[in-house]
């Protein structure tokens, strides 16, 4: 029995050896995986900075459109009422010119 325990323990020792290999191997791919996820992480920040970029962007766009949106429709009101306000000139106008005529005529 002593004899056989030397070769039982060598032979525990050379499985053990065996799955330490195998786990090297298991951790050597956890850090490969590890870095991959950490570039994927370090990708997927930068995109997320250049998306909120965009966002504040479009919102400064937005605003600006909004403005000028304003502004061309007080003028586009400023233009209707010159428009109305010289139409009634010219009704006022026509009318004091019909007037004259009926009043030449009256008098005449």
């Amino acid at each position: 029995m002593a004899f056989e325990e030397p070769n039982s323990i060598h032979t525990d020792i050379a499985v053990m050896k065996k799955e330490v290999e195998g786990l090297q191997k298991v951790v050597e791919k956890l850090d490969v995986t590890i870095d991959k996820l950490s570039d994927l992480t370090t990708s997927l920040d930068k995109m997320v900075l250049m998306q909120q970029a965009h966002i504040e962007q479009q919102s400064e766009d937005d605003e600006e459109i909004k403005s000028k949106l304003a502004i061309l429709s007080e003028r586009v009101k400023r233009i209707e009422q010159s428009k109305w306000f010289a139409m009634g000139i010219a009704a006022a106008i026509g009318f004091v010119f019909a007037q004259m005529e009926i009043l030449k005529r009256f008098f005449s």
